[in-house]
Parts: C-alpha cells; structure tokens; sequence
C-alpha cells in the first residue's frame, strides 16, 4: 500500500526549507567571517581564498537556493508548500524575503574581486554588512 502525501509530509519539506534558509543565512556569515580572519592574518595564499569563497557561493550558497527556486517553479509542489506554509501563517514572501537577498549577497561574494588580500576582507565586510544574523532568542 502507497503512503499518501500527507500534511506530515508537506510540513517536513516546509520545515526542509525554513532550515536551509536560516543555516544558509548563518553559514553565509560564518564563511564571510572565516574568510576574512584567514585575510586578515594573510594566513592563506590569495589565490586559494579566492578559489575556497567562489567554490562556496557557486557550488554551496548558490546550489541550496537553486533547490528552493526549483521547488517554486514545479506548480504542484509548490501548491502544497504554499498550502501548508498558509496553515502555519507564513507566505510566499516570508520564503523570497529571506532567499532573495541571500541568493544577490551570494552573486556579490562570488562576484567580487579577489585578486589582493584587501580586496577579499572588503569582500566579506560587504556580505557581514548586507546579511544579519538570523534572530534568535539567544547569542549563537
């Protein structure tokens, strides 16, 4: 007997994508901070920094918000997303509110140049500007 998709099932992809956005948003941070301490101290040859913060923003960053725009652009399951996400009193917008800026601040850092050590602290100066932490209820 097949299992039927369910509101368990639909609520785990909803809870899928809350946790992607918010690890992304921390991890993006995170990144941007290590990158900049490694510039900081000179501690890593530019060139490998360079090659480590594109690598993260086009195969990490980029990929997991690839997997949410991918999940919008299918009608049907974007349909039950939005259902359940409407149970739960969240919109679209709570989604593409977050995603959108981190999707642009992800471009921006892969965008960037990199080519001197000041160019990559400026870099994630930008990225630590542009993205806050997400909030919580205590310091992470």
């Amino acid at each position: 007997m097949a299992i039927p998709l369910t509101n368990l099932h639909k609520r785990r992809v909803v809870e899928q994508i809350w946790n992607m956005l918010m690890g992304l948003q921390r991890g993006m941070r995170d990144g941007a901070t290590a990158y900049r301490s490694l510039a900081v101290a000179q501690s890593s040859p530019v060139a490998t920094l360079k090659t480590q913060m594109e690598d993260a923003a086009t195969n990490v960053w980029l990929v997991s918000l690839q997997r949410l725009i991918d999940l919008l652009a299918a009608p049907a399951r974007r349909q039950r997303v939005l259902d359940v996400m409407a149970q739960m009193g969240w919109t679209e917008a709570d989604l593409t509110d977050v995603a959108t800026p981190l999707r642009t601040a992800a471009i921006a850092f892969r965008d960037a140049p990199k080519n001197k050590y000041a160019q990559i602290i400026t870099a994630c100066d930008s990225m630590l500007a542009f993205i806050d932490p997400p909030e919580s209820l205590w310091p992470e």
